[in-house]
């Protein structure tokens, strides 16, 4: 109900306000599919497949655009399995093998077009369609075609079921995967609108759209495609290939920026070879006080020169592609740091104060280069890191509302005509607004061989805005400006930002307004959510509830649903589909399961009520879990030294301020210091304690551990780089190695020594009095019981594999079966008092230190029929349902927990174990009469964001029943029961 108005401080004249005067643009929802970016497939290539397995049950449904170049595989369930693939021929007939039988199509295909396929199987009765259509054709591939019920049940899976693309010759994008049949002319009728998480089941949906890396990303977040072949993004685009002996420059003379002006330059840049000497990328500056300088030295690392210091910025052991095309990035925010990026990532932090101002009369680019550049740009601005880097895969739009701030641009393209069709041509001139607009736009100088050519980088065009159409209503001091709507509904622009342009706006006296600029949210709906956004922190395994109210501020009755609800979020005592009344407010429930992985969670569930606008609530979630048991008195010793430095996890700052770095003398901490902000960046002030005497800490070396809260992992023996000798007051020698020594420090804010991981983590096991189902995720480093129990000498123990066994009396272990503890088994492990045992309770965390498994021939899952000892291995907390999906689970299988149990029926895993978590063993039923293999997930970095998990111990909460303490016995037994009221079933 807000007014779209502009108020002046004047009078001004009315009827010179028209429509000429008034610009609004806006990105539009529901954009249509676009053929500009797709994945490009290759015969030879390496093709791609999903991370999990997908198994076709009943009825499916999957749908695409292609431009096929040659014949091949499109797409296989599994390699050399006899489930589902669709093929080509060279004549272009589909060919769809389907549970072992061939169904080969009349109707052909062509060749180098795009064209919409969709493929629809009706288990009921056994038959199969598909349509593809292309320009103004459509073909009926097959009609109703039966599929042997024979073939069918014979259908046997294999341990690969990822779903692979190719190899064929072609181009894909927006491939999606149903579980249910769709009608294939109902389906052909949206075949030019990209797809959203609220279409009905929709199981897997790929759009495609990345056009870099080697991740195609589910918008379902559960069946990420590993790329091993190439991008096609169809655009125009060029770049400047500077030769081996020549330079280029670019006049910088009238974008000097002062000393206290913050500033980023940013580019892209690829070698042909790897260099034999240094190589400049970029450099500015006229004396050694304002040079600015990015380089590759002869071994590939990568530095920048800063005035009369430098650094290096990334180095060949973290980055070994460096001399591939990458996006590198300068960002220098004055009176918080400076920040280098690759590809986005941050991996240097500099003290501003250190950075001089850019300054001299040319930016000289290549010196040294054999290789291109592309979509250089120089700001001057303060950019805050999303703001820099939310523009890297993309050309940047030049109008004032995205480009303030930008000094100099440099695409190598601009619009020109060739043989009278406008189109995109190569160019060196500065594409900056200001440049152009002056009407002398500067330009790159170049020599006389380099030269600008097509790009291929992996840049797509600048988003297309959509003008609306407006008019303006003029009074003495207010412009009204009106939306007529005219081709454009609620929901295209409900939830979009409006870019709004006033200009040339004249008072009384004869003068005229410059451009008034300015951004406005849209908001129709009238059904909406009473808070915009919920904030949780909770502790891992805690029960959690939250209510938020929606709202109907609408005269009439709202018929709603809620979509996009993740796996671990529920609604109590009310359904996902309902109603609320005109002018009411309902408050809704939410509970979150308590088993949610240690991590940090961003997601967003929809509200659509009767006009089918979405309404978003974003939920931020925070869960912790208990951190390594790291801790240190620092009263207990008489002296300390200190240092100040940054953690690099795989060349990547970590940044998360739970973080932890801690120090050892043998096996006894310490020290521990948490990563904390400094100057825009993370540092880790570390003070380590110690008696200075040679009988006690003096020169005795100091190791390290880092606990990464963000994944949940802690590091040991982790490695650490000294900065410069000249920053060690006592004069120690700077190395990779430490001892030490009293008062002594090392590091400072401006060169921090630098903290990596190694390839071994501590796993924190949850360990109980009684009875534990243990397992091991990591390879430990001594495999002999009294080393892998050591923290319970003074306790009895007795441990169990399923065929072997051994115990302990509180001095040693009997001659049993069981000698060694390995990665991937299941154990039965009892823990209880001896009358010499001191301690009240055992250690509740067992730290096992050890490599982590990664192969798949050291985390496979073998199952048989009947029961199943099997150890869960991944370091994370997964859902019942996503850690097992490998496992091909029939009807009738059964996993249990020591505490809890899930049985699989037609709706999935039911049952109230909700989770597999780390360092635990599980006990499994399997119906199938074939011995078969699996493993679990491998967590991608991505989503290992949101599902690292964390040591817990048990929840207590109010009971009405006393319950049987917890590992009091080493088996259990499982019954369902129904309560019943009378003949009423009990909710």
């Amino acid at each position: 109900g807000d007014e779209l108005a502009v108020e002046f401080n004047e009078d001004i004249v009315p009827g010179y306000v028209g429509d000429k005067d008034i610009i609004v643009t806006a990105k539009l929802n529901q954009q249509p599919v676009s053929h500009e970016v797709a994945a490009h497939l290759s015969r030879r290539g390496g093709g791609a497949h999903t991370e999990n397995s997908i198994f076709l049950s009943g009825d499916f449904s999957t749908d695409f655009w292609l431009n096929r170049e040659t014949m091949g595989t499109v797409l296989q369930l599994g390699v050399g399995t006899n489930v589902f693939a669709l093929s080509f021929d060279d004549e272009g007939h589909a060919h769809v093998h389907i549970a072992g039988a061939e169904l080969v199509s009349h109707a052909t295909v062509p060749t180098g077009v795009w064209t919409y396929c969709v493929l629809s199987y009706k288990a009921s009765n056994h038959t199969l369609n598909m349509l593809a259509q292309w320009d103004n054709s459509s073909e009926r591939l097959f009609e109703n075609e039966p599929v042997s019920q024979t073939n069918t049940e014979a259908i046997h899976y294999s341990d690969d079921n990822r779903l692979h693309l190719g190899p064929v010759t072609a181009k894909i994008h927006d491939l999606s995967l149903f579980n249910i049949y769709r009608d294939v002319a109902e389906a052909a009728a949206t075949k030019y609108q990209s797809k959203d998480n609220y279409v009905y089941g929709l199981v897997n949906y790929w759009p495609m759209n990345e056009g870099h890396g080697n991740i195609i990303a589910d918008q379902r977040h559960t069946h990420d495609i590993t790329l091993q072949d190439t991008w096609s993004i169809e655009n125009t685009n060029y770049m400047l290939h500077i030769e081996a002996d020549e330079t280029a420059e670019a006049d910088i003379t009238r974008i000097n920026t002062s000393r206290g002006d913050s500033y980023a330059i940013e580019l892209w840049a690829q070698m042909n070879t790897q260099p034999e000497r240094e190589t400049t990328i970029f450099e500015t500056g006229s004396v050694p006080q304002n040079r600015l300088r990015l380089y590759y030295d002869a071994t590939n690392n990568l530095h920048l020169d800063y005035g009369e210091k430098s650094t290096t910025v990334a180095s060949i052991e973290d980055f070994p592609n460096l001399e591939r095309a990458n996006h590198l990035a300068l960002n220098v925010v004055r009176g918080q740091a400076a920040s280098f990026y690759i590809n986005g990532q941050r991996t240097a932090v500099i003290a501003e104060a250190d950075m001089p101002a850019m300054e001299g009369a040319v930016m000289r680019l290549g010196e040294g280069f054999d290789g291109y550049i592309d979509e250089l740009r120089i700001w001057k601005a303060t950019l805050s890191e999303s703001r820099l880097l939310s523009n890297i895969y993309n050309t940047l739009d030049t109008a004032d509302v995205y480009s303030r701030g930008l000094l100099a641009y440099y695409p190598f393209e601009k619009t020109g005509t060739v043989n009278g069709v406008t189109t995109k041509v190569g160019t060196l001139e500065d594409q900056a607004p200001g440049s152009v607009l002056s009407g002398f736009a500067a330009e790159i100088a170049t020599g006389t061989t380099s030269s600008i050519i097509g790009s291929n980088f992996p840049l797509k065009n600048a988003p297309d805005e959509t003008r609306l159409i407006a008019s303006p209503v003029a009074s003495e001091r207010k412009v009204v400006i009106n939306l007529t709507g005219a081709g454009i509904s609620p929901r295209d622009i409900e939830g979009t930002t409006l870019n709004i342009t006033l200009a040339d706006i004249h008072d009384l006296h004869g003068n005229t307004s410059n451009p008034i600029k300015w951004t406005a949210y849209v908001q129709q709906n009238t059904l909406k959510w009473t808070r915009d956004s919920v904030n949780v922190i909770k502790k891992y395994g805690a029960d959690y509830t939250f209510d938020i109210d929606i709202e109907n501020k609408g005269g009439q009755t709202e018929y709603y649903t809620l979509y996009n609800m993740p796996q671990w979020l529920t609604l109590v005592d009310s359904e996902r589909s309902d109603d609320v009344q005109a002018l009411k407010t309902k408050t809704l429930r939410f509970q979150v399961n308590p088993l949610v992985a240690v991590g940090n969670y961003d997601v967003t569930i929809g509200l659509q009520g009767n006009n089918e606008i979405l309404e978003p609530l974003r939920i931020v979630m925070k869960v912790s879990g208990e951190k390594p048991q790291w801790a240190v008195d620092p009263t207990k010793y008489d002296h300390q030294m200190t240092i100040i430095g940054q953690v690099y996890i795989d060349g990547i700052l970590m940044e998360n301020e739970e973080s932890m770095v801690a120090a050892f003398i043998g096996n006894e901490c310490r020290g521990v210091a948490n990563a904390e902000k400094v100057r825009g960046a993370a540092y880790v002030t570390l003070n380590i304690y110690g008696n200075d005497t040679k009988a006690k800490d003096k020169d005795k070396a100091v190791t390290f551990r880092i606990w990464d809260a963000s994944k949940g992992v802690a590091y040991t023996d982790a490695n650490i780089t000294l900065p410069d000798a000249a920053t060690v007051p006592d004069g120690s020698p700077s190395g990779t190695t430490i001892t030490f020594a009293q008062d002594r420090l090392i590091g400072n804010f401006d060169t921090p020594a630098v903290w990596t991981k190694s390839d071994n983590v501590e796993q924190l096991i949850p360990i109980h009095q009684n009875w534990n189902w243990i397992a091991f995720g990591v390879d430990p480093q001594s495999h002999y019981l009294d080393h892998v129990f050591a923290d319970y000498a003074e306790w009895m123990m007795i441990i169990k594999s399923r065929t072997a066994y051994n115990d302990y009396n509180g001095a040693q272990w009997w001659d049993g079966t069981l000698t060694a503890a390995k990665a991937n088994e299941m154990y039965k492990l009892k823990i209880d008092r001896l009358p010499t045992t001191q301690q009240s309770e055992p250690n509740s965390l067992l730290a096992v230190s050890g490599r982590q498994l990664k192969d798949d021939a050291e985390r496979a899952v073998t199952l048989t029929e009947g029961w199943n000892w099997i150890a869960y291995t991944p370091l994370t907390t997964m859902t019942v349902g996503e850690a097992l999906a490998a496992a091909n689970p029939q009807q009738g299988d059964i996993v249990k927990s020591q505490t809890a149990v899930a049985i699989y029926g037609s709706y999935g895993w039911e049952g109230s174990l909700k989770a597999l978590e780390g360092g635990r063993g599980y006990l499994y039923y399997s119906t199938d009469g074939q011995t078969k293999s699996f493993v679990y997930p491998m967590v991608s970095a991505a989503s290992a964001k949101a599902r690292m998990a964390a040591p817990r111990r048990a929840p207590e909460g109010l009971r009405i029943f006393k319950p049987v303490d917890l590992g009091l016995y080493p088996n259990n037994m499982t019954m369902v029961i129904q309560l019943k009221d009378g003949d009423a079933v009990v909710d």
